[in-house]
């Protein structure tokens, strides 16, 4: 319920609150943090990595998919993930591009950042490989110092293209 709860209050004052500043500043370590956070998820995505990519999120975590599903806790967004990596994003490659990072309170951040990923494949009989893109909103919190995933929200921006594989 907690992680729910923290969702609504940060998605209600999203369009409340200015972006924080990527420039030197009073709110350089949020955004340190939150570029930092993007950049061990798709590294451990690219090496298919469940532990490193759990580390990410707070063991209350939940993750909404763009179908409607939700995934409560890191252990089943880890499990989930690795089935995926084991399936049709076996050998894929992701790349993410924040676009606004908000500060919510003193240890609460809204990170909003477009995610493609390529060379996934297909689910039988159709083998060609195809590019996804997707939108990524994340509240990350701040516990003792730390910042970790506490939920997050994937909606597709496009419906998958055909590409060539590498």
């Amino acid at each position: 319920m907690f992680p729910k709860t923290t969702a609504v209050l940060a998605f209600t004052t999203f369009c409340l609150l200015p972006a924080v500043p990527s420039a030197d500043g009073a709110n350089s370590e949020p955004v340190t943090a939150a570029n930092a956070i993007i950049k061990r998820v798709t590294d451990a995505w690219n090496r298919s990595d469940g532990v490193a990519y759990g580390e990410n999120y707070w063991p209350e975590a939940e993750l909404g998919y763009a179908l409607g599903n939700v995934i409560a806790g890191r252990s089943r967004i880890v499990q989930e993930h690795l089935k995926l990596w084991d399936g049709p994003f076996e050998g894929s490659h992701s790349e993410a591009t924040i676009r606004r990072i908000r500060l919510v309170g003193s240890n609460h951040l809204l990170v909003d950042f477009d995610l493609t990923i390529s060379w996934v494949h297909k689910a039988p009989p159709q083998n060609a490989a195809v590019v996804v893109k997707t939108h990524i909103e994340e509240i990350l919190e701040r516990r003792k110092g730390v910042w970790r995933i506490l939920a997050a929200q994937n909606f597709f921006v496009t419906v998958p293209e055909p590409t060539a594989a590498p």
